[in-house]
C-alpha cells in the first residue's frame, strides 16, 4: 500500500518498515514481491476487466501518475459492480479505448456524456453505437473511424 497506493518511493518504504516495524528489507526484495503479487493477480484482473467491458455504462477518470519519475496517467474505470485501475502513458482516446474494448472498431463507437468537458467528472462512457465523430474532441480518435472500420460505411 505504501508504494502502490500512496506513491511512496521504495527506499522510503524500506525505511518505514525498518523504523516502524523493525523489518529488514531491500528495494530489490520489495520489487520481487510486487512482481510476484502482480503475476498472481493477473487472472483476477482479466476477469474484472471482462466484467467491466460487459457493462452498458462505464465511468472513466484519469489523473497524473509518476512512473520512474516520468509522467503517466492512472486510469480508473468504474461501473456499479467493478472498478479497474490501469496506468498508461497517455490520457487520450487510444488509452481509454484499449481499456474499454480491445476491438478498435467497437471502441470507436463510444459516445462521451457529460457535455464532453474534460473537467466534468460526471461524464459517463456509454456503448451506444454512435459514430466517433460525435464523441468529445478530447478523446476523439486521431483518424476517421470509418476508414479504420469499413463496416461503418
Amino acid at each position: 500500500e505504501l508504494h502502490v497506493e500512496q506513491g511512496l518511493p521504495l527506499d522510503k518504504v524500506v525505511r518505514v518498515l525498518d523504523t516502524r516495524f523493525g523489518l529488514q528489507a531491500t528495494k530489490g526484495a520489495l520489487v520481487r514481491l510486487l512482481h510476484r503479487t502482480a503475476d498472481a493477480s493477473m487472472l483476477a484482473y482479466a476477469l474484472l476487466l471482462a466484467q467491466l467491458r460487459r457493462s452498458p455504462t462505464v465511468t472513466p477518470d484519469e489523473t497524473g501518475w509518476r512512473v520512474w519519475a516520468g509522467g503517466h496517467w492512472l486510469w480508473v474505470c468504474t461501473t456499479p459492480e467493478t472498478t479497474i485501475h490501469a496506468i498508461r502513458k497517455g490520457r487520450g482516446f487510444d488509452e481509454a479505448a484499449a481499456i474499454l474494448d480491445p476491438d478498435p472498431c467497437a471502441a470507436a463507437a463510444l459516445l462521451i456524456g457529460g457535455g464532453g468537458d474534460r473537467n466534468d467528472r460526471n461524464g459517463a462512457v456509454d456503448r451506444v453505437g454512435q459514430a466517433a465523430s460525435s464523441a468529445s474532441p478530447s478523446i476523439r480518435p486521431s483518424s476517421d473511424p470509418a476508414a479504420r472500420c469499413p463496416t461503418w460505411r
